[in-house]
């Protein structure tokens, strides 16, 4: 008798627990769980951000969960209300003093678009010979975004948070 398996099939790997789950993946039984863990994805959807704020006032994108340490590696922001002419935004540690700064993944991103409805942007260090040093965030601390210079008019868009949760 020949079992055929369906991809993207996912079920439990033992019968008495929901925390463990297993699926078919291009004809493999993967550890769901340990798949889900071991790559880059997006770990805060659709966190709603106003381009228009004053300068250096932060926004909290993702706070990194108990048990875990949390590097980013792209924020993707997308469903713009305007075109963005001349907002500058910084990303990096949210929630420190009023004198520091939230720069520590990326520092000054000038935005701009000029056909919002069909654009996203996606910040992430540019890849090249020397690599790029990022910033580790441990437990409780909270990534986020930081008006540098703000649109001067009205501008909302929502932000994606994508990196990998590393358990210590």
């Amino acid at each position: 008798m020949t079992v055929q398996y369906t991809d993207n099939f996912s079920f439990p790997l033992a019968p008495d627990t929901t925390e463990n789950w297993g699926a078919i993946i291009n004809g493999v039984l993967e550890d769901l769980d340990a798949l889900i863990h071991s790559c880059d994805r997006c770990l805060a959807e659709g966190v709603s951000v106003d381009l228009n704020l004053a300068a250096f006032t932060e926004i909290s994108l993702y706070t990194v969960p108990t048990g875990y340490k949390f590097y980013p590696t792209k924020v993707v922001l997308r469903n713009f209300s305007a075109d963005i002419t001349t907002a500058v935004i910084t990303l990096g540690i949210a929630g420190g003093s009023s004198a520091a700064l939230c720069d520590e993944f990326l520092g000054d991103q000038t935005l701009t678009t000029d056909d919002y409805e069909n654009q996203v942007l996606i910040l992430q260090p540019v890849p090249n010979a020397t690599p790029n040093a990022s910033v580790l965030l441990d437990a409780a601390e909270i990534f986020g975004l930081e008006i540098t210079t703000p649109e001067g008019g009205a501008l909302t868009c929502v932000a994606d948070v994508y990196g990998k949760l590393i358990a210590i």
